[in-house]
């Protein structure tokens, strides 16, 4: 049975990577319980007796202690900082767990031989773009220390894959994620419109609305990474749009929200555009398809009804 470890897996998308690998793999976590949802869903893992660490990705010698410990042949890291709006007003501690702490996981792994290594990034490296949808190749122009850390962090990667230190290493940009389990912290929109829609109160829409972003669900978020630990053969490091190549206005999200939670008549409530906040982003899907054979295969609308009634 072959090891993996994951970091960050007491969070929104790592518990639900974990509950797709458990019965496959023998699974180590490492997480810091820094935002609030970690904690319940860290007792979720030990009550499934999961090998679970409560620890800092900044701390180098324990994390490099436990990968020496439970030695896996693969490593996802979703450990970071993933708030836009906090990076801007603390741009230092984004920019250390992001860079620095992806730097100390993968000299840790590579120090202890593992195999192969995937990176959760972000759309938010892009920036503001002229064409849509975006290709990996378009260049990276991020508006906000969270995006610029990113960045940083993809250089990292791509440094130690041109130095042929992992059989693969690979990057996933991960567009806007949704599912079951998603708190304010992570990608924020959905869960806050279905917080007030819950109340009766209206969405809140920050700008006028005709922003778009391209919503994936985080069962094809867990798709991705799954492919990307054995990449199809040849495949050995690379950087991947994981979305669904399909934009959706914040305006149409609202109302498609309203509607499949009964509340149809109520109508968004506008507000200044937020600070470092992207206008348009679809993602041109056409690399992942044809290297690593991942498709995003959750339709949008279902995917939001079972978001709402959990």
């Amino acid at each position: 049975m072959d090891k993996i470890l994951i970091t960050g897996g007491a969070g929104f998308i790592g518990t639900h990577l974990v509950k797709e690998l458990s019965l496959q793999y023998d699974l180590t976590v490492i997480d810091n319980l820094s935002n609030k949802m970690s904690y319940s869903n860290a007792q979720m893992l030990k009550e499934n007796h999961i090998s679970f660490f409560e620890e800092d990705i900044m701390n180098k010698e324990k994390i490099t202690e436990i990968i020496r410990k439970c030695r896996p042949d693969s490593c996802v890291h979703l450990a970071a900082k993933i708030s836009v709006s906090e990076s801007i007003l603390d741009p230092y501690s984004t920019m250390s767990v992001n860079v620095t702490g992806t730097l100390n996981v993968l000299e840790a792994c590579k120090c202890n031989s593992v195999k192969r290594f995937v990176f959760a990034s972000s759309a938010a490296v892009y920036g503001h773009v002229n064409t849509l949808p975006i290709p990996e190749n378009t260049e990276l122009e991020p508006i906000s220390p969270y995006g610029a850390s990113k960045v940083a962090a993809e250089k990292i990667i791509s440094a130690y894959a041109n130095l042929h230190l992992f059989e693969s290493i690979i990057s996933l940009r991960f567009f806007n994620v949704f599912g079951v389990g998603q708190s304010d912290e992570y990608a924020g929109v959905i869960s806050k419109f279905k917080e007030r829609i819950q109340d009766g109160s209206s969405p809140v829409i920050y700008g006028d609305g005709n922003q778009q972003r391209d919503f994936v669900s985080v069962g094809d978020v867990v798709d991705s990474i799954v492919v990307s630990m054995n990449p199809p053969l040849g495949v050995t490091e690379g950087t991947f749009n994981i979305a669904t190549g399909m934009p959706t206005s914040i305006y149409d999200l609202a109302k498609i929200m309203t509607r499949i939670m009964g509340k149809p008549a109520l109508r968004p409530i506008y507000k200044k555009a937020a600070e470092g906040d992207i206008r348009q982003s679809c993602a041109d899907t056409t690399k992942a398809t044809n290297v690593l054979n991942f498709v995003a295969k959750r339709d949008l609308e279902n995917s939001l009804q079972e978001f709402t009634l959990n």
